[in-house]
């Protein structure tokens, strides 16, 4: 779970600073990190929780 709270992490520091963190970010932080693509839904409950909307990257 460490390799998840580590995308999570960058994800959130990017996201408070815009408002919102696109898909292919998400996936990105999961590929940087090394972490587990099954825990996407995971990340992306996090960060709705959070407050930070996860769009996708047409609608930026």
């Amino acid at each position: 779970m460490r390799l998840v709270d580590a995308a999570l992490k960058s994800l959130l520091e990017k996201g408070k600073s815009t408002g919102s963190v696109t898909f292919g970010d998400v996936h990105g932080a999961l590929v940087e990190n090394e972490a587990d693509p099954t825990q996407l839904d995971t990340l992306i409950s996090a960060l709705e929780d959070a407050g930070i909307a996860v769009i996708d990257e047409n609608d930026e």
